[in-house]
This record gives structure tokens, C-alpha cells and sequence, in this order.
């Protein structure tokens, strides 16, 4: 944790944001006080939502939006974020309608299971939001936007119930910060101290790093490249991602990419630093607008802000390390393997696994897991057995998968099932021209695949035949047919003596 000076803020913000999984606390000027991210997107990207609620919808006291869009500062439209104003009685009482000005602002997300597939645009990914009101002065809800939810046919069954739940969950801590509003702890100059001494203090541990530059350049498809010239100097550091191509199946917005960017950074740091404006204020990120790296409205964004993020820290990770070798990991997996199984009966589950971490110069990478993300731990076998109609054949670790080195990579996962009924599935995922890279000599990692094996006529020619799936796509499954998810491993790192 950075030592700060004036810690009362973070520690009442931490104790307050406790029950929200992805949350941000900001003032009314759009200082960020305090940020709970899940993945690198959510850094960028819940501030940016929350600015933009505020801006459009001036928010009061208790008014709370609604939204999905990840142009107006989400990441996926499976992730919807609640923005709440919150305020207390003060001289400027009796404007706005009565309503009572908001002083700070909280963005709480949730996450449902994703729709996978090959979208065209934004829209095909799922049901998207523009920034909605559905609560205002914390006690009347928009029952019209209510009641259209409720009806859409792109609408998760489990939407409104969790929605209501969280709304429940904000208005508690309305209550809590409006009680911290009438002491002084969130007065002007807290917030100024505070942001202040977090600064200072971020920049004093950016002295134990060299200065210097570092460039990268990583090919994410035959057509789609990501150019990052990264500049640490005087206390400040620059990503510059001009010469980064427009995307082709992959787009990453602006704020999802300053997201990336600077988690991936205070990540290879290995401490515990609190995120807010005065930390950010040390990071300048250039994105030009139509690259990949800063995508325009309709494109679709499910693959860029899941998979293509997890590229992007890997290029970070890869430009550091030419600056100050303890910087710098080996890549580790990109691609999670997401994808979507539809049975005759309705009923549908969402895969996404972990991969193998790269190795860095202190020691090997780790299996199986989600190197830039929080992420809630799957269901087990157990249960998913007993409510789809699947058998799993194989769960683990994916052997031979890690590259090898003085230090070797993680291992990715390896996940095959049985379908025991028809069923449809859906999939996307990223499998970049070259193979996860090691790092001082290490040796690359395989990288993802997903495979059917079909089963058909035991006498057919279909029998036994295994499809290697492209990067989208749909297919239907028979009874009987195999599918294996085989995610990547991490790089190694150095020479193995």
C-alpha cells in the first residue's frame, strides 16, 4: 500500500465499497477517489461512465442511471453499470425542482454471462443500454423502463431481480455516505490532501524504476497489429500506441485501452497501490482514434475488451520489460476460449477459462489462471452436470502447453465435455500468428485452440471426426459429440541451463 499521509478516505471508501465487486466513488468534478476494479477495462471505464451519466443526466441526490453501452464508458454489454448521485442538505438546497445536488458519485457493474459469437456490430452482442434513469430521488423507479426491460427478448432472465438487488445495495450506502458528507471527510481540502499525498507519493516509487523507452510490436491477426512505444521519465509515464492498425475483428475503446494500460502497469509493480486521480494523473495514454486501440461506434467489442485486452497487457508487459528488466513478464495466454452452449430445452451456460501465466525473471508463470482479472470461481462439475444435459470427460491443466525456460511458463487449462442432447454452441476467441513469447531466451507456449469431435453413424464418415474451430463461429452438436477447450500457456523465461 502506498503510505499515505492522509489515509482516512481510502480506508472509509474501502470499508463502504466492500460488498461491490467493480465500483468507483468519484466527486462531482470527476475526482476519482477510489476505484474496486475486476478486469484491467473496468479502470478506465467505470470513471468514464460515470462522467458521462452525470454530464448528460445531471444526476441529484439518490438519482441513479442505467447503462450497458460501451460507448458511453462500459465495456461489454454484459456488464451494466449503475451510476448514483449522492449529496445532503446544504445552502444550495430548493434548486433543481427541490431535488437535492448530488456531491459524489458511485458506479457499481455487474456481470452476466456474455453473448459469444461473430457480431457485425455492437448491437448483435447482446442487449445495449445508452445511459438510462430508473431511480430518481432514491425512492421512485422508472417503471416504464422497468416494464420495457422486463419485455425485451435479448433481456437475461435473471436481469431485473439482480438489478433491483443492486439498486437495494447503493441506496444502503447512500445513507452511509450521506453521513459521511455532513462530517468533513470528503470537504475540498481532503480531497485535495488526499489526492495530493497519493500522488506524490506514486511518484516517489516511480524513482525506483529506470527511466527510459521501450517499443514493442505484436501481430494479433494477419491484418491487425498493435504498435506501443512506452516512455518512463522524470516521475511520468507515456504509452504511445500511434502505429497501431485499425482493427479487424478485434476493437478496444479508449477508455478500456487507458484501463489496460495503466493496470498492467501498477500490476508488474507487485503493490498494493490505491487507484485514483492522483495516481492516474502520472499516466499519459495516446490512442489514435480509429485504431484498434480506439474504436468507433457500432463496432462490436466482446472479443477487443476480453481477449485483445489481455493481449494488450501483454504488450505492455513486453515494451517495460526494455525499459527495467523486473518490469517485464513473459506473455502469458491471451485467449480464455469463451463460448456459448444452447440446448433444445432452452437452458444455456457460458465457458470462459484460465490460462497460463508467463514466467518472470524471479520465477516460474502460474497454471491456470486469469493473469489481469479478478474473476468469480466457476461452478463445479457437480452441478453443471446436473443441470445441463453435458458429461465431463476431462478437467485440469493442459500438459505441454508452457513454454520452457531457466524459469517455465504456467500451463493453460484443458476442458472437454460431452454433449448427451442437441445443442447449438457459439464461440470466439483469439489465436494470434505467433505463439505466446518467451522472454531472455525462454521458449514460446501453445496457444489456443477449441476442438469438436464428432461422433455421428457409428458407420458414417462422420464418425470420430475432429473440426479445430476458426476464430467465431456457430455449430450444431448431436448427442454424443466431444468438445475440448484448450487454452493457452504462459512463455518461459530465460535459458534453460
Amino acid at each position: 500500500m502506498l503510505r499515505l499521509t492522509s489515509p482516512r478516505i481510502y480506508e472509509k471508501c474501502h470499508s463502504l465499497l466492500g460488498p461491490f465487486r467493480r465500483a468507483a466513488l468519484l466527486t462531482v468534478d470527476f475526482e476519482i477517489l477510489y476505484l474496486r476494479p475486476e478486469s484491467l477495462g473496468d479502470i478506465g471505464t467505470l470513471p468514464q461512465t460515470t462522467e458521462v451519466s452525470f454530464k448528460y443526466l445531471q444526476l441529484a441526490d439518490g438519482d441513479i442511471t442505467l447503462t450497458s453501452d460501451p460507448y458511453s464508458g462500459g465495456t461489454v454489454v454484459n456488464s451494466p453499470t449503475l451510476v448514483m448521485g449522492v449529496g445532503h442538505l446544504t445552502k444550495k438546497s430548493g434548486t433543481n425542482k427541490g431535488k437535492v445536488p448530488a456531491e459524489l458519485l458511485i458506479a457499481s457493474r455487474l456481470t452476466f454471462p456474455a453473448k459469444v459469437g461473430q457480431p457485425k456490430t455492437i448491437d448483435d452482442e447482446g442487449l445495449r443500454i445508452p445511459p438510462t434513469p430508473i431511480v430518481s430521488q432514491g425512492t421512485q423507479f422508472n417503471t416504464a423502463v422497468i416494464d420495457a426491460l422486463k419485455s425485451h427478448p435479448l433481456t437475461p432472465n435473471d436481469f431485473i431481480p439482480r438489478i433491483e438487488n443492486e439498486v437495494a445495495q447503493l441506496l444502503k450506502l447512500r445513507s452511509h455516505l450521506k453521513e459521511e458528507l455532513n462530517s468533513d471527510l470528503f470537504d475540498r481540502a481532503n480531497v485535495r490532501e488526499f489526492l495530493l499525498n497519493s500522488e506524490r507519493e506514486f511518484a516517489r516509487q516511480l524513482e525506483e524504476i529506470s527511466d527510459g523507452v521501450g517499443e514493442c510490436d505484436l501481430d494479433i491477426s494477419d491484418s491487425e497489429s498493435l504498435h506501443l512505444k512506452a516512455e518512463i521519465h522524470d516521475g511520468r509515464v507515456l504509452f504511445d500506441f500511434t502505429g497501431t492498425t485499425p482493427g479487424k475483428n478485434v476493437f478496444i475503446t479508449d477508455s478500456s485501452t487507458m484501463g489496460a494500460a495503466i493496470g498492467t502497469f501498477i500490476s508488474l509493480m507487485k503493490r498494493d497501490i490505491p487507484i485514483n486521480t492522483g495516481v492516474l494523473s502520472r499516466f499519459e495514454i495516446k490512442a489514435p482514434k480509429g485504431s484498434l486501440v480506439n474504436s468507433t461506434f457500432p463496432r462490436p467489442v466482446y472479443l477487443g475488451h476480453t481477449d485483445g485486452i489481455n493481449f494488450l497487457g501483454n504488450a505492455v508487459s513486453l515494451a517495460l520489460s526494455r525499459i527495467d528488466p523486473k518490469l517485464g513478464w513473459a506473455m502469458s495466454g491471451p485467449s480464455h476460449g469463451s463460448l456459448e452452449i444452447h440446448f433444445k430445452n432452452g437452458a444455456s451456460h457460458y465457458f470462459s477459462l484460465p490460462v497460463g501465466v508467463g514466467a518472470t525473471s524471479h520465477g516460474p508463470g502460474l497454471d491456470g489462471a486469469y493473469p489481469w482479472r479478478r474473476f468469480v470461481l466457476p461452478h463445479s462439475i457437480e452441478l453443471l452436470e446436473r443441470k445441463f444435459p453435458i458429461q465431463f470427460i476431462h478437467c485440469g491443466f493442459r500438459a505441454n502447453s508452457a513454454g520452457q525456460g531457466k524459469f517455465p511458463g504456467g500451463h493453460g487449462a484443458a476442458q472437454s465435455f460431452k454433449v448427451l442432447d442437441a445443442a447449438t454452441i457459439s464461440w470466439t476467441f483469439l489465436k494470434p500468428p505467433r505463439k505466446p513469447d518467451g522472454m531472455a531466451g525462454g521458449k514460446n507456449s501453445q496457444d489456443s485452440e477449441i476442438v469438436v469431435q464428432h461422433v455421428g453413424s457409428s458407420s458414417g464418415p462422420a464418425a470420430g471426426k475432429k473440426t479445430t474451430l476458426p476464430l467465431f463461429g456457430k455449430m450444431t452438436l448431436s448427442p454424443g459429440d466431444i468438445v475440448t477447450i484448450l487454452t493457452a500457456g504462459g512463455g518461459g523465461y530465460g535459458v534453460d541451463e
